[in-house]
């Protein structure tokens, strides 16, 4: 079947074939054609004209109605070409011409669902083809041209009967997917499905902080030793985040420990260094008899004249004829120094106290005060006193010693 359609605008040609390719050979055969298309659309007779073209055609060109002799023409001009390549379903040509010519125009007036204007369709299954094939030479023209005169999509496509893109009136583009980089692309509003962005994606240092929702890291996302000191905020280290047992002594800074951060009674005998317990870190009253170990206690440890009877075993003292003192003394001159020493009778009595006197004299002061022997068994126990007079007068300076008789 062939169907010819003739453009009213200009110089057209239409020809729906299922063949339509041009041979060089043909080309004088085309301008006959087009000569005589020219006459049947002017509706003159084309005998004569027919017969002038003959001899430039080189074919005997056929007489009789201008229909006739068009479609002989158009033939003659546009054979049947072989099966195999070089097939074209709709060919538009138009001749050069100037003003606004139409190679191929569809119209529909039916308000119908599906009717179609043009319709182009490629059905063989194999090799290269095009349903419909538009191209344009102008650098000021275009090679295809759609118009919306109703608010209807310009453009629609589908595959297998599913739409898979269109081309809205206002320009807008739905499309299932894009191919390339899109750095032609302007003012789009990407569409990105839920899970649809990959590691491969995303470009090197691309996620910043504001990009991460919080509290969202969880420990399987950190590689190991990456936080560090610098990546921990102020006071953020709390006991929940210390292992048991895996704080050391190098863990902790000098006088880092107060008292606050020891429970009560867990100070330990191996937790206390060597001479560590001074006087000052003993409460009062706070060594009993029990704290004090045998024979750790000596005359030096005693204060002097703090011993009474009751503090006396009564094997060794019985009596207070047993209690003696002893004392020795010696004038002082003003500016002078003195001494005096006093001891007990025997090396067995015991020394219970002693004294240092300077008379009385407010000038008179007490340089030196020794307990000499108080807890040796074999020499006698006594007390040696140097004094130093910065007064006038010359007082006598004294030093004296009780003792305890054992005999």
């Amino acid at each position: 079947m062939k169907i010819f359609v003739l453009s009213s605008i200009g110089l057209s040609a239409v020809s729906l074939a299922c063949s339509a390719w041009v041979l060089t050979t043909q080309q004088q055969q085309a301008q006959h054609f087009f000569a005589t298309m020219e006459l049947v659309q002017q509706g003159a007779a084309v005998d004569t004209r027919s017969r002038q073209l003959e001899l430039a055609a080189g074919q005997p060109v056929p007489t009789g109605d201008a229909e006739a002799i068009y479609t002989a023409d158009l033939e003659r001009f546009l054979p049947e070409a072989p099966e195999g390549g070089g097939i074209t379903g709709v060919s538009g040509v138009i001749p050069d011409a100037t003003g606004p010519n139409i190679g191929v125009e569809g119209i529909v007036s039916s308000t119908g669902i599906g009717a179609a204007g043009v319709v182009a369709q490629s059905t063989a299954t194999s090799g290269v083809n095009f349903g419909l094939v538009a191209s344009n030479e102008s650098p000021n023209g275009f090679a295809a041209a759609f118009g919306s005169l109703n608010g209807a999509d310009l453009i629609t496509g589908s595959a297998n009967g599913t739409q898979v893109f269109r081309v809205t009136d206002a320009g807008t583009v739905f499309a299932d997917a894009y191919v390339g980089d899109g750095s032609g692309l302007t003012g789009v509003t990407a569409d990105i499905a839920d899970g649809s962005i990959t590691t491969p994606k995303l470009a090197p240092d691309a996620v910043t902080s504001d990009k991460i929702q919080d509290l969202s890291i969880a420990t399987a996302d950190l590689g190991g030793d990456v936080v560090t000191k610098f990546n921990l905020a102020d006071n953020s280290v709390d006991s929940d985040k210390i292992l048991p047992l895996s704080v050391g002594s190098t863990d902790i800074a000098f006088s880092a420990v107060a008292s606050v951060h020891i429970f009560d009674g867990e100070v330990q005998e191996a937790d206390i260094g060597a001479e560590a317990v001074t006087t000052a870190k003993i409460a009062n009253n706070a060594v009993t008899a029990e704290k004090i170990a045998v024979n750790s206690i000596t005359s030096n440890l005693i204060q002097d004249g703090t011993i009474t009877a009751q503090d006396i075993d009564g094997g060794l003292y019985s009596r207070k004829s047993q209690l003696y003192k002893a004392f020795d003394s010696n004038p002082i001159p003003p500016g002078a120094t003195a001494t005096a020493l006093a001891t007990c009778v025997d090396a067995n009595d015991l020394p219970v106290e002693s004294a240092c006197s300077g008379g009385g004299n407010p000038g008179t002061r007490v340089i030196q005060r020794s307990l000499e022997f108080w807890d040796d068994e074999v020499q006698i126990a006594q007390v040696f006193c140097l004094f130093k007079n910065d007064g006038a007068a010359t007082p006598t300076v004294r030093a004296e010693i009780l003792c305890l008789s054992v005999d």
